[in-house]
């Protein structure tokens, strides 16, 4: 997955951000969408040959799920920052944290339930999983050509 994110997204960001302009919270929701749908290109064939399924609520439970993971590792890092001047202030964050991750715990089992995205495949042969990696490596070869092709939009003023 770390090699489609690393192949898709440079061309995609160029591709994207220099023909739109974009606010910073819609660049952040778009970048957010296109890791996680890269991530997901990248394993996906692996998760019908080893599981014979494919989930599609991986998608969304991974936009919901990480910004809050992150907001729990930087809660983690001001609980670290903060104990060596005020141990009550550590332990309100450290209280927020533990109730932010709970909220979490709470969203990611009821996201699990909902089965209703998931689909049984057979397993793919071994043929076709090289077949679509291949495929991959020229769809990345091409739009990294269509990338460098872009002409950068300037806004006026």
């Amino acid at each position: 997955s770390t090699f489609f994110i690393v192949a898709i997204l440079p061309p995609l960001h160029k591709i994207i951000f220099t023909q739109y302009y974009f606010s910073r919270w819609e660049k952040w929701a778009i970048n957010a969408f296109l890791v996680t749908l890269s991530a997901w290109l990248g394993v996906f064939p692996l998760l019908a040959f080893y599981f014979q399924e494919v989930n599609l609520m991986g998608i969304i439970a991974t936009l919901l799920v990480a910004p809050l993971v992150t907001i729990l590792i930087f809660l983690g890092f001001g609980v670290i920052l903060v104990y060596p001047f005020s141990q009550l202030a550590a332990n309100l964050v450290g209280k927020l944290s533990e109730k932010l991750s709970w909220f979490t715990l709470a969203l990611i089992d009821r996201l699990a339930a909902k089965d209703y995205l998931l689909f049984q495949v057979g397993p793919p042969a071994l043929f076709c999983l090289g077949l679509y990696y291949l495929a991959a490596l020229v769809f990345f070869s091409w739009l990294e050509g269509k990338a460098r092709d872009v002409k950068v939009i300037s806004l006026p003023g």
